[in-house]
């Protein structure tokens, strides 16, 4: 996947222009009399144009002949092969969009016979990409032609007396990728000149401070009216240098430093053939054709993105080069060119009809989605495998057609029958991989992903090739996973993954194309029930189900014959067969027109009104407009939001968010706003207590709208909002939106600290920016703020205040002094008990087990282990994440502390492996870096690839730099990042990398250091002093690291969590 196509010069492009909306014959026929009239004086000479057929032209609208050269618009046309004549196949590609697609001209280029022209010329009233005009000229050179664009400008110039506004245009495209653990850019550079001048087009790089090219710069003059296109490919020698790369430009008598960004750039990544049975039958299929002296039919079909087409590619690798002439015809939907005249005449045109000196030659002619056949099409391939039609030639046929319910074609249906039981053709129904190809094959794409996402991406790919392709790359466009050699491993954005995984456009596509398929051969009912089954959370009993159907038979049987529906495991209930259509109708359920059709039609509907819940009735009641009789079913939810006083003390279930809104949308009709507010509050509460914080962020962005449109002038409302928004914004790691959101409250709280605030949003305010300032190692300002907490705590007489402020106050001296950290944890369980805070004691109780095991007096493992085992019980039964997650984590310290075995290692990444799990399951970022870390050091100890380690470093980088914790604020000890770093830093000196160490140091800020330099420079004057400062200290740092010091100069010989081999520290975090 590449990169949009981005514009040096301006971009000429905009224009108008009088064929921008010219399409189809219109544009060729306009077309072959502009040429026609161009090239009058040569006609005399000899010079003949052709205009081809509008049917099966196979890419050459027009051919021109001549036995001199010639010029047409702006371009001299010789004789480069020497040979009788000069012979042009010109192909007209005409849109209405921004540019024509490769792929609707490239086939064309791949199938021209050298030996019959000299040049392929794309005429078009767009543009094409640079990525898409260097891969023409790259194809058409191997096949000893020459490729020539003549696009919307030069036809604007040449028959318009359009007069450009500059002499060229410079466009390029950006493909990222990896070589030899570096990331590398491929830029594909266009370089258009549009003069009647020779151009000299030079580049070269600016700066090798980070990048380095691996072809020699380019030094050449551009002919007139021409193109030239390079693949510049670039090395970045720094991981964690200057993204940008910076050429230098020549052209035009301009000299231009132009820069690349490195960063807004696409992968690329190309997926194995995995699959036994795909392996098995291009190797069957391959053979059988080599050994093949006669005529021989394939058939190979499936569902869409099965791998027809892919086997099909990896057999014309195969014999390719064996002497076999491969031609391919396609068929097209609702086209008249998929009958048997246009085959034959195909077929004719090849040369595979008529008897020729050719004939102990060998062809295969691929016939691509043949499920658009026509009838008499049908017919002759039927009749031609019957040898009731004789070929003069050794032909193979390879048959590629779809059998899903994407397309109906009784034809082709009626083929496929032929095709089972027929002696003639060889049948070959493709089949979806084993769930076990499905998890190599994304193991393959995705280094180090965990079980549960690759169970997922398998169920919601259904061990579809296609779908898992579609899904990987739309992984990789939403920046959520990064490909297998990438220099991390895993999925990179935890926070919001778990939310993100809907369906990829194409696949979507293919369901509205079953969806619309069985509307129009089965009717609506069919499908109001599949958006019926998705508003009761996709289960429905089967006597509901049968009563439905009970007119309609065809439909019930087409919807689980053809998998939108099956059985659940009782046998009892009607459940959606794959996720991916369950996703597909609750998205048409979430539009209102949709929605309200359907809540009418349950209404209408007795048997399915009556089985559902009063909440669910109350949603169907709203949806119709019958506001009393929705705010009566949803009583319950609006009985205990009106209990509440204080928004920390409400425990409301996660399911009551389906139906929130409604009571807020009603209330707020009936002019009923203490409501509104409460519901606004419950919402903000389930989001950050409940559910993930992907799913949170999406309530959170909804209730901003309600307050600007609703309640912009509800100030107390608006501020509660904020603090809530603050936390949200804490437990996805964004530490800097949430600084700044404190940073404002602060201010108002000072302002007016009584009307706004309630005690619970004051309490909250300065816990959280105590909480801040700690994991910005800024022990001062943390104490400050914890200590105005305990004055909140102590005004309202809050046992679960002072519970937190005491649990805060441990976090502050948790490295620094571990016994004073143990004490105010005792303390707050104390509070705790009073407050009968589950939640809270199971926290409480993991970070005492930590603190016991850093200041490491009188532990026994075992019992620590036993203790870690009962808090993770109770995480798992009260469904509390972060607590889990830290049970985890905690289990594999302490088996990596006692560590005797091998397969005490495999336990050690085994729960690992579970908090990585749990943290992108749950949108949890805060211990990734810390658990990555541990992965780093226990695969140092078993003596691992580098690279690996290096890899999980940089993993653990990324989640440090998505926190803001590559800034140590004051530099005080009181988080765990300065541990990972410090690991990180000893890793580098460890393994001689110097360069990266004096990098890495560079990206390190805190209040007193600010520093703009990557350290390749040695010719900057104006920086020179300054960086040796910042040189001097960096080697005093790595001094320090070698006598057992933290990058903050902090003495760790007192960190008792230190692997005694490798000296690497096993970070903590309470």
């Amino acid at each position: 996947m590449l990169g949009r196509v981005n514009y040096i010069t301006k971009n000429l492009y905009q224009d108008s222009c009088p064929y921008d909306n010219m399409e189809g014959h219109e544009f060729e026929k306009r077309m072959h009399q502009i040429i026609s009239d161009q090239l009058q004086e040569y006609y005399v000479q000899g010079l003949r144009i052709k205009k081809t057929s509008n049917t099966r032209d196979d890419g050459k609208d027009m051919i021109i002949t001549s036995p001199t050269k010639f010029f047409l618009f702006g371009q001299e046309f010789k004789n480069v092969n020497h040979r009788s004549k000069i012979t042009i196949y010109i192909e007209c590609k005409s849109t209405k969009n921004t540019r024509v697609d490769r792929d609707k001209f490239s086939h064309n280029i791949l199938v021209a016979n050298s030996s019959e022209i000299d040049y392929f010329v794309l005429l078009t009233n767009k543009c094409i990409t640079p990525e898409a005009y260097y891969l023409s000229v790259s194809n058409a050179q191997e096949r000893g032609y020459n490729f020539v664009l003549f696009d919307k400008i030069i036809l604007n110039i040449f028959t318009n007396n359009y007069f450009p506004s500059s002499n060229e245009i410079i466009s390029y495209q950006i493909m990222k990728g990896i070589e030899n653990d570096k990331n590398r850019l491929d830029i594909f550079l266009l370089f258009q000149n549009l003069s009647s001048q020779k151009q000299l087009f030079k580049y070269d790089l600016k700066s090798n401070r980070n990048w380095k090219l691996c072809e020699e710069p380019i030094n050449k003059f551009i002919e007139p009216y021409s193109c030239m296109a390079v693949k510049v490919t670039a090395l970045k020698q720094y991981n964690d240098g200057i993204n940008d790369l910076l050429l230098d430009m020549e052209y035009d008598n301009n000299t231009k430093v132009v820069i690349i960004n490195g960063n807004n750039v696409n992968y690329a990544f190309e997926t194995p053939l995995i699959g036994q049975q795909h392996k098995q039958l291009i190797s069957l299929l391959s053979e059988k054709i080599l050994s093949n002296f006669e005529k021989m039919f394939i058939h190979i079909y499936g569902e869409a993105g099965i791998g027809k087409t892919r086997i099909k590619d990896e057999i014309v690798k195969e014999i390719q080069d064996c002497g076999i002439d491969i031609f391919e015809f396609r068929c097209v939907e609702k086209n008249e060119r998929n009958n048997k005249n246009e085959f034959i005449s195909f077929m004719r045109q090849k040369g595979l009809i008529d008897n020729s000196d050719t004939q102990y030659s060998k062809y295969v002619v691929v016939i691509e989605d043949f499920h658009y056949a026509s009838r008499d099409l049908v017919d002759y391939i039927i009749d031609c495998s019957k040898s009731t039609v004789i070929l003069p030639h050794v032909v193979s046929f390879i048959i590629l057609g779809r059998n899903d319910d994407t397309i109906y074609n009784k034809e082709y249906i009626r083929f496929m029958d032929f095709s089972r039981t027929s002696r003639h053709i060889l049948d070959h129904e493709i089949k979806k991989l084993k769930p076990e190809d499905s998890k190599a094959l994304i193991k393959t794409i995705i280094k180090e992903v965990p079980l549960k996402i690759l169970d997922d991406i398998c169920m919601a790919s259904e061990n579809n090739p296609f779908y898992i392709i579609q899904f990987v790359e739309y992984l990789l466009e939403s920046k959520l996973v990064n490909i297998v050699n990438r220099n991390t491993v895993g999925i990179i954005n935890a926070t919001t993954f778990r939310d993100k995984i809907y369906i990829p456009q194409g696949i979507e596509e293919l369901l509205e194309r079953r969806v619309s398929l069985l509307k129009k051969r089965i009717g609506i009912l069919a499908y109001d029930f599949l958006l019926i089954l998705a508003f009761k959370k996709n289960i429905c009993g089967l006597e509901i189900f049968n009563e439905w159907f009970l007119l309609d038979e065809d439909g019930r049987d087409y919807l689980l014959q053809h998998h939108f529906i099956k059985n659940d495991a009782s046998g009892q209930n009607i459940i959606f067969e794959h996720e991916n259509i369950y996703q597909y109708c609750c998205k048409v359920m979430s539009s209102d027109k949709y929605a309200r059709e359907i809540y009418k039609k349950i209404l209408e509907t007795d048997f399915i009104f009556n089985s559902l819940n009063i909440l669910e009735k109350g949603k169907v009641y709203a949806g119709n407009g019958l506001y009393d009789e929705a705010l009566d079913a949803y009583k319950e939810i609006i009985t205990q939001i009106q209990l509440f006083d204080n928004v920390a003390a409400i425990n409301l279930p996660y399911y009551y968010l389906d139906y929130i809104d409604d009571i807020y949308d009603i209330s707020f009709k009936k002019g009923d706003y203490e409501i509104c507010e409460k519901s606004i509050l419950s919402v903000l509460y389930i989001s950050l207590h409940n559910i993930t914080n992907g799913r949170a962020g999406q309530n959170i962005n909804n209730i901003e709208k309600k307050l600007l449109k609703n309640h912009k002038r509800n100030y107390k409302l608006n501020i509660s909002y904020k603090q809530m928004k603050m936390h949200y914004y804490m437990q996805c790691g964004d530490n800097l939106k949430a600084l700044q959101l404190g940073t404002e409250l602060l201010a108002i709280e000072r302002y007016d600290n009584s009307a706004l605030f309630s005690a619970d949003v004051r309490f909250n305010l300065f816990d959280r920016m105590s909480s801040l300032y700690n994991q910005l190692n800024h022990r001062e300002l943390a104490e400050q703020y914890n200590q105005l907490a305990f004055t909140v705590a102590g005004e309202e007489k809050n046992d679960t205040f002072y519970a937190l402020s005491h649990m805060t106050a441990s976090k502050i001296c948790f490295f620094i002094d571990t016994d004073k950290s143990l004490q105010s944890m005792k303390k707050a369980q104390n509070y705790i008990f009073h407050a009968n805070n589950p939640r809270l004691s199971c926290h409480n109780t993991l970070s005492i087990i930590s603190a016991k095991l850093l200041a490491g007096v009188n532990i026994n493992e075992n019992c620590l282990v036993e203790a870690v085992t009962r808090q993770l019980n109770i995480a798992n039964e009260i469904q509390y994440p972060i607590a889990q997650i830290r049970s985890y984590y905690l289990l594999a310290v302490l088996q990596y502390i006692q560590l005797s075995s091998q397969s005490e290692y495999d336990r050690i990444i085994f729960y690992l492996d579970k908090a990585i799990e749990l943290c992108i399951y749950n949108a949890s970022i805060k211990l990734l870096p810390n658990i990555y870390n541990l992965r780093a050091i226990i695969a140092n100890d078993n003596n691992e690839n580098t690279d690996l380690i290096f890899k999980y470093y940089n993993t653990m980088l990324l989640y440090l730099k998505h926190q803001n914790q590559l800034f140590l604020g004051n530099f005080d000890f009181t988080y765990s990042n300065i541990i990972n770093l410090t690991n990180y830093a000893l890793f580098l000196l460890n393994n001689n990398s110097e360069n990266e160490y004096y990098n890495f140091m560079s990206q390190i800020r805190g209040y007193d250091v600010d520093v703009f330099c990557n350290f390749q420079c040695s010719n900057n004057q104006l920086c020179f002093y300054s960086c040796n400062d910042t040189l001097e200290k960096f080697k005093q740092i790595k001094q320090a690291l070698s006598k057992q010091k933290f990058i903050n100069n902090f003495d760790a010989s007192n960190y008792k969590l230190m692997d005694v081999d490798s000296k690497y520290y096993i970070p903590l975090l309470v």
